[in-house]
């Protein structure tokens, strides 16, 4: 199967359907990976239309076997995008890249923005407006993790944007806390808050609720850098509350936060030049897919 997909990625001939069924096989068995390593992220999108589902699909019981998968997959699944890529497959391009997100979150510091804009290309190719948000949404966030705020900025306003336009309340939500992220670099506290503020009342409209109690964490974490200390503990407790609701009492944890070297300290170390740090992030994913 990996052989396959290398010689597509060198731009060789086969025979397509074949392709296709390899590409398959890996969003789905991607997808199920997904769900176990990240609780929140499995109807991240719709299958292609023409998606060829594999006669078997592998269980992940837990998480640590879905890390595990993508460790030793992360190679082939790289191929596997430029293979799709090479072969004009722009559906399945994209909707690959996506399902690596673990990956991306995990070790965010790897150089991953050459993929996603590639993804980005195609997604705009396949006029996939869906996916084209998605994808501006994950390439904004990495972009902040890069410290390349201005331009992280420009995306994920176009990620909220076109969200807005489409009607996915969740996606809207879930890029403005991004966005939020990035303004609160820039120690722009108020707009960031207001963006948080938005971004519950989107994921509340939508019945999202780990989406809106992860914006009340944020707002709250905003609003206590703004000094405005009688509104944060407003916010948190109204966070707090969800711990009692059945569809949020496992809030996926923020894998980012708890890599190796990359806690809260060192955060504000490495922003000592900001007028106030960059704010770490509380529980909960940052991105959703």
């Amino acid at each position: 199967m990996h052989d396959l997909v290398r010689l597509y990625a060198r731009g060789l001939d086969a025979q397509p359907d074949t392709l296709k069924l390899v590409l398959d096989h890996y969003i789905t068995t991607a997808l199920a990976a997904l769900a176990a390593a990240e609780p929140g992220n499995e109807d991240c999108f719709p299958l292609p239309a023409d998606h060829m589902m594999p006669a078997a699909v592998r269980e992940f019981t837990d998480r640590p076997a879905a890390v595990a998968w993508y460790a030793a997959e992360r190679d082939a699944l790289m191929l596997s995008v430029a293979a799709a890529h090479a072969a004009g497959l722009h559906g399945r391009t994209w909707r690959i890249a996506m399902t690596m997100w673990p990956l991306i979150a995990w070790r965010v510091r790897e150089g991953w923005s050459p993929l996603l804009r590639s993804a980005l290309d195609v997604a705009r190719a396949d006029t996939d407006q869906h996916g084209e948000a998605r994808v501006l949404n994950v390439l904004g966030w990495v972009l902040t993790e890069e410290g390349r705020i201005s331009e992280a900025l420009t995306h994920l306003k176009a990620a909220s944007a076109l969200a807005s336009r489409t009607g996915d309340a969740t996606a809207e939500a879930n890029a403005l806390i991004v966005q939020a992220m990035a303004q609160a670099a820039l120690a722009q506290l108020d707009n960031a808050a207001q963006g948080c503020q938005r971004a519950a009342e989107l994921a509340r409209t939508a019945g999202d609720r780990t989406i809106e109690r992860l914006a009340l964490q944020h707002l709250a974490r905003h609003l206590s850098d703004a000094g405005k200390w009688r509104q944060a503990p407003d916010a948190a407790s109204r966070a707090l509350v969800f711990d009692d609701r059945p569809d949020t009492a496992h809030v996926p944890q923020d894998p980012a936060a708890h890599r190796e070297g990359r806690g809260p300290r060192r955060t504000r170390e490495r922003n000592r030049g900001h007028r106030s740090a960059r704010p770490s992030r509380p529980r909960g994913t940052v991105v959703r897919i």
